[in-house]
């Protein structure tokens, strides 16, 4: 009989959703479970308790509002491993103070994407695709631009910005509730308020914490890996396994066909954000680039995935209908699926997820830089560069067929940005589990 693994997430969206810890621990459940019988709980945190219908087949969801703190939902529930959502918010520093005192293993993954934009010889801190938001500039965001699925309810109301502000009240006080009924030194406790105060008011990505030491924290390169080491993290825990987000891509490469360019070619557009975003500009993109692959219907079929949170789908699918009623637009589902389907990738100038996935099917990406935003050779190398709308439809003709010239360059940024492409990296995170749960014994 199997070993029991109970296995805590916190979650801020509905099933509706999903988000990259969703996907990252549904791309490693499978060799998890060779291993373990998987009871798996998902910790809710919204506005308000909304009871969930759509809860996946043997998991179970726990609401925030039915406890103090995480101390007494680590009571409950007795999970084996707490797996970090938005590491440093203020519930995973919660969950990571409980699981100080308790049998439980606190694990994060940091997959970060590598900038092209400077060389390998430099710091490989600077190497790691960055950002930072304001407090001020997430407050204001939340009413200027699409909510985060777990601030739907806070908009919906009459005084959004009272909301806001109590939610955030709510998450704080359940942090304090925590530490205050923890075990830990004053000074861990310290640690982990003034993290919480300080991403709360001027969040990072990624947060780099030397005294904030999960169990285990898995690194998708090397790059990463060093840019710890620099932050005096100690190695230990700290390892490096590629991202099992595209194990199953790395799969199938050698066994993805030719693309039939007698058929109408299968353009995926993936609108990202710009290096300096602005609502009005992103939406004129996308109108621009539809409009140019609607004049050739016969030869482009065009379908738009948008990112699940970062852009409301009605207005935006309104907009491009009134160009082209045919293209269809689409927001949940997971973008691997859509490349898949698709003969070339058109997107904006951001390194994401988005960039990678057809680059390891060896599809070609095509970045629409309308408005002259810097973009390194090294990137050029790998992708297919459009400046003006009436030059789109050359752009993919060209790029279907001299793309197998960049595949030297494309293999050599993977193994840069995802450590090895052997699509094991699933594994190597479960033998890590293993290795901790039989080795390790917390007080």
């Amino acid at each position: 009989m199997m070993e029991s693994l109970r296995i805590l997430i916190s979650r801020h969206y509905d099933f509706k959703q999903t988000h990259n810890t969703e996907m990252w621990f549904r791309s490693i459940q499978s060799e998890l479970s060779k291993h373990f019988s998987i009871h798996v709980t998902w910790l809710l945190y919204l506005p308000e308790k909304t009871i969930l219908d759509n809860v996946p087949n043997n998991e179970n969801v726990e609401y925030i509002q039915d406890f103090r703190n995480a101390i007494d939902v680590v009571k409950k529930l007795k999970p084996d491993l707490i797996i970090s959502h938005e590491f440093p918010s203020l519930i995973d520093l919660a969950f990571f103070a409980a699981s100080k005192n308790s049998n439980s293993f606190f694990i994060r993954d940091d997959s970060m994407y590598i900038n092209l934009n400077v060389d390998s010889s430099q710091n490989s801190t600077n190497m790691l695709v960055q950002t930072s938001t304001p407090f001020l500039s997430q407050f204001i965001g939340l009413f200027t631009s699409t909510p985060s699925t777990s601030m739907s309810q806070i908009t919906e109301k009459n005084h959004p910005e009272f909301s806001l502000i109590k939610f955030i009240l709510y998450k704080f006080n359940f942090l304090f509730s925590t530490l205050f009924f923890s075990k830990l030194k004053f000074v861990e406790k310290w640690n982990i308020l003034s993290a919480g105060v300080r991403h709360l008011f001027s969040p990072t990505n990624p947060s780099f914490n030397p005294k904030l030491k999960p169990d285990l924290n898995f690194c998708n390169s090397f790059i990463v890996y060093n840019s710890l080491i620099k932050k005096n993290y100690s190695p230990s825990g700290l390892i490096v396994v590629g991202n099992p987000l595209y194990d199953d891509f790395f799969t199938k490469r050698n066994q993805t066909p030719n693309s039939n360019f007698s058929k109408k070619i299968q353009v995926l557009f993936a609108p990202t954000e710009f290096q300096q975003d602005t609502s009005q500009k992103f939406m004129d993109v996308s109108l621009a680039i539809t409009t140019e692959l609607s004049r050739n219907k016969n030869q482009f079929y065009l379908f738009i995935k948008l990112h699940p949170t970062s852009h409301p789908r009605k207005p935006f699918e309104k907009s491009i209908h009134s160009v082209d009623e045919s293209v269809s637009v689409f927001q949940t589902g997971d973008i691997g699926s859509f490349v898949e389907r698709s003969d070339v990738l058109v997107t904006f100038t951001q390194i994401t997820s988005v960039f990678i996935y057809p680059l390891i099917l060896r599809k070609p990406v095509i970045f629409c830089n309308f408005h002259g935003e810097k973009i390194s050779e090294k990137i050029k190398e790998l992708v297919f560069v459009c400046t003006k709308p009436s030059d789109l439809q050359n752009t993919i003709l060209e790029a279907l067929k001299m793309n197998h010239k960049k595949y030297s360059k494309i293999d050599k940024y993977l193994e840069l940005s995802c450590f090895k492409t052997d699509g094991l990296a699933s594994k190597r995170i479960v033998d890590s589990i293993i290795s901790l749960i039989d080795n390790t014994s917390k007080n």
